[in-house]
């Protein structure tokens, strides 16, 4: 339970409804994600610069990497912090 990070009725609910747990990720993980985040919401600034001022930036790059950014975090967010259902291998 302590690994996980959960306190007692969740983690029971969780396990009770057959979700993988998974251990809290250690404060490096927050701190690289907070980073990914912030470079998403500079990309997003940029785009909008270039939304203003149409011709100066090349929208289909940053608009690329942006996507690219937010596809890492969500991946991620699934790997670290999103508890998986269990796949029950005896059949029930």
């Amino acid at each position: 339970m302590k690994k996980s990070g959960l306190n007692k009725s969740e983690f029971f609910r969780k396990i009770i409804l057959d979700y993988q747990l998974k251990e809290k990720p250690d404060e490096k993980f927050y701190e690289t994600l907070s980073q990914l985040r912030g470079m998403a919401i500079n990309l997003n600034q940029m785009s909008r610069v270039y939304n203003q001022y149409k011709g100066y930036v090349n929208e289909n790059k940053y608009a690329t990497l942006y996507n690219q950014i937010q596809n890492f975090i969500l991946a991620l967010e699934e790997v670290y912090l999103i508890p998986q259902k269990s796949k029950n291998v005896s059949g029930w």
